[in-house]
């Protein structure tokens, strides 16, 4: 299941490193209202979460490296307590009007939440569409290494391996099951607009 969430403020200048932090204290938050003991299980060690997020900054962004006034984030899980714990989390800001994130000094407040019920996959070959560029960490390289730990479809037999390796490596710790064998690749394609 996926959530959308709303966020509106005023328009913001882009910082690289600070700006995704800022969507990970807010998660953090989240489940730290929710459950504490969720969130010790989440974030005392390293490790997967079940889950994934993606930020989108605005119409602006893009062009000229501006978020806002208006950005919104998804969040989608397959994991049922990672999604009570985080439905139950946003309830829980919004009560105690806690439920903004923090970019440059500039508070964007949750404005509306929107959740989605999974589509079912019933071919081999699926048409996902992203927010904006795909990256995955290479985990046959070394982190420290940024030029490296990074890939992007640019390099798409790369990326291919990559992204391989990471949906078994996540689906064996979430799944606590062995990764069914099964041809795993990405295609990029252009989408023209009608």
């Amino acid at each position: 299941m996926r959530f959308k969430l709303y966020f509106e403020g005023r328009e913001s200048c882009y910082d690289n490193g600070k700006t995704r932090e800022r969507f990970i204290s807010f998660l953090k938050k989240t489940f730290e209202h929710s459950n504490l003991d969720y969130y010790k299980v989440l974030f005392d060690r390293k490790s997967w979460k079940p889950y994934v997020f993606s930020p989108f900054f605005g119409k602006d962004f893009a062009k000229y490296g501006k978020i806002g006034p208006r950005i919104s984030m998804i969040f989608s899980s397959g994991d049922k307590e990672a999604l009570i714990n985080f439905w139950n989390g946003i309830f829980k800001l919004k009560q105690i009007k806690e439920d903004y994130i923090r970019i440059q000094d500039i508070t964007f407040f949750l404005i509306q939440t929107n959740h989605f019920q999974p589509e079912k996959i019933k071919e081999r070959k699926v048409l996902f569409e992203t927010v904006g560029v795909c990256v995955m960490t290479d985990p046959t390289q070394p982190a420290n290494n940024f030029d490296l730990w990074y890939v992007t479809p640019n390099d798409l037999e790369r990326f291919n391996r990559a992204f391989y390796e990471r949906t078994k490596q996540r689906y064996e710790f979430i799944k606590g099951a062995k990764f069914p064998e099964s041809e795993l690749y990405l295609e990029p394609c252009e989408i023209k607009e009608v």
